[in-house]
């Protein structure tokens, strides 16, 4: 990815508006974890689904509660993860083309 990382500037905003270090760590494992699906699905031309899925796997369950509430940041990092979905749209474009072929 060239240019600024997106994902140090959402970890520097949440820094600043969140107070609670429990909340934090949260938040600084599931950007942590991101950043790695960012990088595998931008870094090569060829990656897995499961590179940007791993993403979901690898936050913290405490994320996915703050989802459930929902929280402002742990809606901004939900929101950066969307991007990568749309790396997929080729791949999924390609299995829609395959399915239709075979039926």
């Amino acid at each position: 990815m060239a240019g600024p990382d997106p994902i140090c500037e959402l970890e520097a905003l949440i820094h600043t508006a969140v107070d609670d270090p429990g909340l934090l760590e949260i938040y600084d494992v599931a950007t942590e974890a991101l950043r790695k699906s960012f990088a595998l699905a931008y870094s090569t031309p060829s990656f897995e689904t499961g590179d940007v899925f791993a993403w979901v796997f690898q936050a913290a369950d405490g994320f996915l509660n703050l989802l459930r509430e929902p929280t402002q940041e742990a809606l901004c990092i939900l929101a950066h993860f969307c991007v990568l979905l749309k790396r997929l749209d080729y791949y999924v474009s390609l299995l829609g083309a395959c399915l239709w072929m075979a039926f």
